[in-house]
């Protein structure tokens, strides 16, 4: 495990949660109306 793919990792986690959240706001967005 380098420097490197420890950040590559970290970058996809952290992508994926933002990913994750974008998706339940858009979903509490067309449930609200």
């Amino acid at each position: 495990m380098s420097y490197y793919t420890l950040w590559v990792i970290a970058f996809g986690l952290s992508m994926d949660a933002f990913a994750v959240s974008v998706t339940k706001g858009l979903c509490l967005i067309e449930f609200s109306w």
